[in-house]
């Protein structure tokens, strides 16, 4: 089965990524910290699949994979319009992802292309109550519709989407997004930010 990795991306551009991580940490070193987290997830899917990037609200620059514009709308609106975009390809394995999670690994995203060999749907839930990746087949895109985005409800509300349905999906190990400076502040060495952390920072870490 042809298998497509989308990576759900915004274009680095000071003062317009993560404004809640900005909020606390200022807009400069923000955009470092989410160039890194880009370079990390696009370098980390290379070669499970024929790799995308969703991007908002222009293309990104240097990138060497193919890129098609996100949909307007809420998170799953957009999923949705890309997982159309992809299956129109003729991909029969979906895998979605955004840039907040830097705790998977290539491993991870082979092994939720393997599990939907036997299940309907493979995700990789977040500590926070919504997940860091999203792999499923065509049919599957009703996860996408009248979900709670953006809360701590997400995963629950789709788990019980799916099995509402009768279909199946298995489970990945959970990870952490990275949204506010406490998310941040443990991933600094693994990102290679120990050299721009602000120093009104480094007594938080």
């Amino acid at each position: 089965m042809e298998v497509a990795i989308c990576i759900m991306a915004r274009k680095p551009e000071l003062g317009r990524v993560k404004t809640r991580l900005a909020a606390t940490v200022g807009d400069d070193f923000t955009l470092a910290a989410y160039q890194s987290m880009l370079t990390y997830t696009l370098n980390e899917v290379a070669g499970a699949g024929t790799v995308f990037v969703a991007y908002t609200p222009e293309p990104l620059d240097d990138c060497s994979y193919d890129q098609f514009p996100q949909a307007e709308g809420n998170l799953g609106q957009r999923l949705k319009h890309a997982a159309q975009e992809l299956l129109a390809k003729g991909y029969q394995k979906l895998v979605f992802m955004g840039t907040d999670c830097v705790e998977f690994t290539r491993a991870d995203v082979d092994r939720a292309v393997r599990h939907l060999d036997s299940s309907d749907f493979c995700i990789g839930p977040a500590h926070d109550g919504g997940y860091y990746l999203m792999a499923l087949k065509p049919g599957g895109l009703y996860v996408f519709d009248e979900m709670p985005w953006s809360t701590g409800d997400l995963m629950a509300a789709t788990t019980a989407a799916i099995t509402g349905r009768g279909e199946s999906y298995t489970l990945l190990e959970t990870k952490s997004d990275i949204d506010e400076w406490s998310d941040l502040s443990i991933h600094i060495e693994h990102l290679g930010l120990q050299d721009r952390v602000p120093p009104s920072l480094n007594h938080g870490r």
